[in-house]
């Protein structure tokens, strides 16, 4: 996990961070405990995160470009947001954000 270059970070069932790369607290800071609403005060992104999270618990596996400001600086993410399974169903949710502003 460590070895990813970009951010990695798993929600559990109760909507909390539960594990985080190193790339993605670079990014966003120590959230393990928090839900995206403690993250951002952006309305609009949270709106986004919170659609995307809804529709990975509910089996779905959301692939996206997005684009964002960052400061002064705007960026282009891949973000990759996919259900955690077992046999008794949904256990969390995995997400990928690659930065692909360079491409």
């Amino acid at each position: 996990m460590e070895s990813i270059p970009f951010d990695f970070f798993l929600i559990g069932t109760n909507g909390r961070y539960v594990l985080q790369n190193s790339a993605s607290k670079q990014h966003w800071g120590d959230v393990i405990g928090k839900c995206p609403e403690d993250v951002t005060d952006d309305a609009a992104m949270l709106a986004h995160w919170n659609s995307n999270n809804r529709r990975a618990f509910a089996g779905e596996t959301v692939e996206e470009e997005v684009r964002f400001t960052a400061g002064a600086e705007e960026k282009f993410i891949y973000n990759i947001i996919t259900p955690i399974k077992d046999r008794d169903g949904i256990k969390g949710i995995v997400g990928l954000n690659i930065d692909i502003t360079e491409r």
